[in-house]
């Protein structure tokens, strides 16, 4: 109890002396302050004062990111009477004349909120990461609005007022939820990112006066798009932007639905054009288009039929991965629909086989449509591009005499069967030959190289997104399964869970060490059971979106586990469930443990039969709480964590 007392009177003080002086009694969020008195970051929950001897904030570039100094859950500002340079009012931030809005706290409970009219800016990430208001109403007389103002925020409606002039990089990045905006703005440019995943964006006026629009301004948004008539610079045709002269496409509308067909007119194609349209149904390119990268359909979901033209030559870069061997640098995410790619016998450089995309002599797969229930491989193929797909299979087999694959059960492996190469999405069942011995070489195409990040299993769990069962041929020698779950021969590590098996799982005592995504994007487990046996546990729980209980038995030391809301390394179609793991039951015997957010959303609580209790929670970035010795104290790093402690 005195450690305790002890602990509290230590972080006490050194809050006091964080938040700057003469900072006020009840605060709970800290800042980190500059020489010269501006505020670098800003870190915790809850009320934020602010002293007077504060001077400013800083947002600053980091290589191509900007540093946001906002990394807090904020829900009230005040500020000390005494303060030459800010002021607040109901909570807000502003300048001491009230003619710039600094900040809007991001966890202030309210859905609706009118700038002051007096206001003539809003500062850089002012309303980002905002997760209750859902309508801004700014005042006429704002002349310009920062870079990320409401990057990632949860509003829906916002306007711009005429007198508007500029706008910052990437103002509504990230607003999924945004649905209308009244613009009226006198905007000349449409900068980078300004609507980048503005999905539920219905349409959109850009004015009359605009001169430059941004290739990447409009990437996987969902506006139908409109330029009054007249404009030098651009036109619009059914929502549809172009050029003025009708010579280059610059966006498809991401809710425009249906089958499009080129225009004629069309010389080229701005690189996001068609990026996150997931409601055509059909594209037409016409004879003028040579160079295309498929990378360009990224999250076109509903895409069923692709028509390339006679002039097509290019699909993408290539490029080579360590010991020369070629992969495509342009990856295919999202094309979930897509039955059909057409091309005429014309064309040189290409050819279509079982309604796949090849090069002209069938030695290389450029793309695959994945809506269908089974590919046949061509006889000459020897590589395949478009890998990095889930798709719709129930098998892949292979036209005889090709000297480079073998099919294998409905699974498509390298010659010798000792490499997946395409594995079918919508198997349940999946049996090891005897000849995989490595699993990390498993897959082929997610292991580049010795050392690489990227997990061969993680990969496995991806794509075999509906297998409820795991078997090994008795004659292997290297892996053994049990109820469906893979382990080595011994039982001594878990390899694979099979992400579409339901229900709770108890790991085997005789399990030592657990690959770190064995469970990974396992949606249908509900529980899980960590025997002692496991010493030290690391766990990637990430897509295990119905997982509401761990289990850590006594004799656990070391715990490292980590989940939330993770795009997958295949794209679209990811791990975008909200993790809610509310009961994670730690063994008295643990010394150290680790528990790690990836990108919003996560959620945990976890306990000790000490009654020694912790809530950990994650809202704006990755963040991690590490108890060093949870007899005796812990430590919080990152931000937007909340820690208790009962004794």
């Amino acid at each position: 109890m005195k450690n305790i007392k002890n602990l509290f009177l230590f972080l006490g003080i050194l809050f006091l002396a964080i938040v700057n002086n003469p900072a006020e009694s009840g605060a709970k969020v800290q800042a980190e302050i500059s020489g010269n008195g501006e505020i670098i970051e800003v870190t915790g929950s809850g009320k934020f004062n602010i002293g007077k001897d504060i001077t400013g904030f800083t947002n600053y570039y980091i290589g191509n990111d900007i540093k946001n100094p906002w990394q807090a859950s904020v829900t009230r500002i005040t500020v000390s009477k005494k303060n030459k340079y800010f002021t607040s009012v109901n909570g807000v931030l502003f300048n001491k004349k009230i003619t710039r809005l600094v900040y809007f706290p991001s966890h202030k409970k309210v859905s609706s909120y009118t700038v002051p009219d007096t206001v003539k800016s809003i500062d850089c990430y002012a309303f980002a990461n905002n997760r209750y208001l859902k309508k801004v109403v700014l005042n006429e007389g704002i002349r310009d609005i920062g870079w990320d103002t409401f990057k990632n925020s949860n509003i829906e409606t916002v306007n711009i007022p005429s007198t508007v002039t500029e706008t910052g990089y990437g103002c509504f990045s990230g607003c999924r939820k945004l649905k209308s905006i009244d613009n009226k703005a006198s905007l000349s440019e449409i900068e980078d990112n300004m609507f980048r995943n503005c999905i539920s964006l219905e349409k959109l006026d850009l004015g009359n006066f605009i001169e430059k629009i941004q290739e990447n301004a409009f990437y996987n948004c969902g506006a139908i798009l409109n330029i009054p008539a007249g404009n030098k610079n651009y036109i619009t045709q059914d929502g549809v932007l172009y050029s003025a002269d009708m010579k280059k496409l610059f966006k498809y509308p991401g809710l425009g639905d249906g089958d499009f067909i080129l225009p004629g007119t069309v010389h080229s194609i701005s690189p996001y054009a068609f990026t996150g349209c997931r409601k055509l149904k059909s594209l037409e390119l016409n004879n003028y288009i040579t160079d295309f990268p498929l990378s360009q359909l990224n999250g076109c979901t509903d895409l069923e039929v692709l028509s390339l033209p006679a002039s097509f030559r290019s699909a993408g870069r290539l490029d080579t991965l360590p010991g020369g061997k070629p992969y495509s640098a342009d990856a295919v995410y999202g094309l979930t629909s897509l039955k059909e790619i057409k091309i005429p016998k014309e064309n040189t450089y290409f050819s279509v086989y079982d309604n796949a995309l090849y090069s002209d002599n069938y030695e290389n797969l450029w793309l695959m449509p994945r809506a269908n229930k089974s590919l046949k491989i061509h006889k000459n193929t020897h590589y395949i591009f478009d890998k990095y797909c889930q798709n719709q299979y129930t098998e892949v087999t292979v036209q005889d005499g090709n000297k480079y694959f073998s099919s294998y059960k409905g699974v498509l492996y390298d010659k010798n069967i000792k490499k997946i190469k395409l594995f079918p999405g919508k198997l349940e069942n999946y049996e090891i030959p005897d000849s995989l011995k490595n699993i990390d070489t498993i897959i082929d195409y997610v292991v580049y190289e010795k050392g690489s990040s990227r997990s061969a299993v993680k990969g496995f769990n991806n794509v075999a997104i509906n297998l409820k069962n795991i078997d090994v041929e008795k004659g292997n020698k290297y892996f053994t399964s049990k109820n469906g779950v893979l382990f080595n021969k011994g039982m001594t590590k878990i390899y694979l869970y099979p992400r579409a098996k339901k229900g709770q799982y108890t790991i085997p005592g005789t399990v030592k060490e657990i690959e770190d995504n064995a469970f990974a994007g396992a949606h249908k487990l509900t529980a899980l059971t960590v025997p002692s046996s496991v010493k030290s546990a690391g766990i990637n729980i990430t897509g295990c979106s119905l997982l509401k209980k761990i289990i850590f038995k006594e004799g656990i030391k070391n715990i490292y586990m980590y989940g939330g809301t993770e795009t997958d390394f295949y794209g679209f179609n990811s791990f975008m469930e909200k993790l809610q793991v509310k009961n994670i039951y730690l063994p008295s015997t643990l010394s150290n443990i680790t528990i790690e957010s990836i990108n919003n959303d996560a959620v945990f609580y976890a306990y000790n039969n000490k009654n020694i209790y912790t809530t950990w929670y994650s809202e704006d970035d990755a963040h991690s709480i590490k108890l060093i010795s949870i007899k005796n104290y812990l430590t919080s790093q990152g931000y937007g964590c909340q820690t208790d402690i009962y004794k």
